[in-house]
């Protein structure tokens, strides 16, 4: 096995024995320190676990955003449809005025 590591055997000996610890002390303590997980100091990333967790919370604040977005879309359609509504009523009404002042004038 030592062979296959490029180690010498005293030096697998030594990690097979605890004399000699595959990850350095000092960088549990900087990880602790750092409050990084050991994959994310040796590897450069997060663990999976921690990978999925921010995925989702990235998800849900888009979803969040995207859900105020809709919300502030229905209200502006709601406050559209009712101007439409008021615009065809006072259209309606002018129509009828004019419909009247046009017989009125042809009673004359």
């Amino acid at each position: 096995m030592a062979q296959l590591l490029g180690i010498s055997r005293q030096a697998y000996i030594n990690i097979e024995t605890g004399k000699t610890a595959l990850i350095n002390k000092q960088i549990i303590k900087m990880s602790q320190k750092c409050d990084l997980t050991l994959e994310r100091i040796l590897f450069g990333h997060l663990r999976m676990s921690d990978t999925v967790e921010v995925l989702v919370e990235e998800n849900d604040q888009i979803i969040s955003a995207l859900k105020n977005k809709l919300d502030t879309l229905i209200q502006l359609l709601y406050t559209a449809k009712q101007q439409i509504l008021m615009q065809s009523r006072q259209i309606e009404e002018q129509r009828a005025r004019i419909t009247q002042l046009l017989r009125d004038r042809n009673h004359l």
